[in-house]
């Protein structure tokens, strides 16, 4: 009968120890589960952080070399102003005659529409500069705070996944010395 007893209570803790081994393994696998989505969520924002600063280069580039042309338009501009400036000065104090003071009129009046014409294109060039300065600014700041975004979910990664070794390391310590148990009891 005290045979029946211990072999009952070794059934007992054989069934117990199964049972908890069953239930490590659970863990280990939802563990594992968790590991891989979180993998894959990683993988997906990478996708999405990397492509961003390089898409953001790009137009930066290309904001840059607007401004340059626009730059360059002005430099234009601003000669052509200069120049036609000088020509008026210059049929101003060449007339003598009055002939000759009606053609350096005739010539000065094109000359101060196209000044006017090359000014207000500087004006609308100064406007554009402006604007394409404004937009370089803003998509520097956007991508600061993209590298942020990045640094913080790699930071969120590096954690996890250093919580989820640890807690597998010991989930696998916990099956070895269940399994461990249970091959002495079942001896």
């Amino acid at each position: 009968a005290s045979q029946n007893k211990i072999q009952a209570s070794m059934r007992q803790e054989t069934y117990l120890m199964k049972k908890a081994a069953n239930e490590l393994k659970d863990k280990i696998a939802n563990m594992s589960i968790a590991l891989r989505e979180l993998q894959a969520e990683e993988r997906a924002l990478s996708r999405e952080v990397v492509d961003s600063p390089d898409r953001i280069k790009f137009d930066l580039a290309e904001a840059t070399k607007d401004l340059e042309r626009i730059r360059e338009t002005i430099r234009t501009k601003e000669g052509e102003r200069k120049e036609a400036e000088r020509k008026v000065q210059n049929t101003v104090a060449g007339t003598e005659a009055l002939e000759d003071a009606i053609a350096a009129m005739e010539e000065m009046g094109s000359a101060l529409g196209g000044y006017d014409s090359a000014s207000e294109e500087l004006d609308g060039a100064r406007e554009r500069l402006d604007g394409l300065e404004s937009d370089v600014e803003s998509r520097r700041a956007e991508r600061e705070s993209e590298g942020g975004r990045l640094r913080a979910a790699e930071k969120r990664k590096a954690d996890t996944l250093s919580i989820l070794g640890r807690s597998l390391d010991a989930a696998r310590r916990s099956l070895d010395d269940a399994s461990a148990r249970l091959g002495a009891v079942e001896d």
